[in-house]
């Protein structure tokens, strides 16, 4: 059975128009389904936990008509993967998930790979915990989750009007650009002591961590060695550049050309702690997940299975 989980307003309503287009072909193909649609934020992981305790059928198929964001909902709604599949239609902005596992942009394509494919390939989630939250807040991501530069402009980015209106007329980069210098030149930086799998190293200046599953975060390519099913998070940190030298990497980051420039550090790890001297916007796959000082990354033991060409 298929259960398609549909953000109607992902990138300024494109969600909706896409979902129609899938419908279609679904009744035309006389394939059996039930869709939930979403009317606000945690609906999808409302939906998800629904669909996760049916417990009549050997192996169902949740698919996400969305962006990131949405993903993130469905996976932390799915409390069990061993008789899911997960399938990805992708109408958000960055759509960071499907260009890593090579999610055609276009639906029907996409379409094509849940409904046809005999193909399927295991791929890593990761955890964040807020250590310093009343209850060790703790989500699931699929693609990264940072602190710092890179989740002080996701958090803008998601309340921006400019980047809304822009997107419309197929301008969202610019809004993304704007935002991106904005937060450079307003960023204080911090002082982090990091755990790599428990051994301890110190980044004087940090200006940002991120933690991937993925290659991508946010459209930068952060991670361009990262693999989705080596259990391992590809963690980047920059620290120790003035402000201006930040804007030159910027520019590297899109094209994962940054490995080797100095005050970036990127490697491997299953588990990374980060206490840092000031609290920190955090977010999680794009979406804002708190403040906090103290964040504990891990990759996941179990996988889950998407169809895949």
């Amino acid at each position: 059975m298929y259960y398609f989980i549909v953000n109607p307003k992902s990138k300024s309503g494109r969600g909706l128009a896409v979902w129609n287009e899938v419908k279609k072909v679904l009744d035309k193909k006389h394939i059996e389904y039930s869709y939930y649609v979403t009317t606000h934020k945690g609906h999808a992981t409302k939906f998800a936990a629904e669909i996760s305790n049916i417990q009549s059928e050997s192996r169902k198929f949740v698919v996400v008509v969305g962006g990131d964001g949405t993903v993130n909902e469905v996976i932390n709604g799915l409390h069990d993967y061993t008789n899911c599949v997960l399938g990805y239609i992708p109408t958000g902005k960055n759509n960071d998930l499907a260009k890593g596992l090579g999610i055609p942009s276009d639906p029907i394509e996409a379409l094509n790979i849940v409904i046809e494919t005999h193909k399927f390939i295991k791929v890593d989630h990761g955890t964040t915990t807020l250590l310093d939250s009343k209850d060790n807040y703790t989500k699931k991501f699929s693609t990264s989750t940072g602190m710092g530069l890179d989740a002080n402009i996701c958090n803008e980015a998601i309340n921006s009007g400019l980047r809304n209106a822009l997107t419309k007329i197929k301008l969202g980069w610019l809004s993304y650009l704007i935002i991106t210098f904005k937060q450079v030149l307003s960023l204080k930086f911090t002082d982090a002591k990091v755990y790599i799998d428990g051994t301890e190293k110190k980044y004087n200046q940090m200006a940002f961590v991120a933690s991937l599953i993925q290659k991508r975060d946010g459209g930068l390519c952060l991670a361009p060695k990262a693999k989705y099913n080596d259990q391992k998070l590809s963690v980047c940190i920059v620290y120790g550049m003035s402000k201006l030298k930040i804007m030159y990497l910027l520019p590297t980051l899109l094209f994962g050309k940054h490995l080797n420039m100095d005050g970036v550090d990127v490697f491997t790890c299953s588990e990374l702690e980060v206490i840092t001297d000031k609290k920190l916007i955090v977010h999680v796959d794009g979406e804002y997940a708190g403040r906090s000082n103290h964040i504990k990354n891990h990759c996941l033991e179990t996988q889950i299975y998407m169809p895949h060409r």
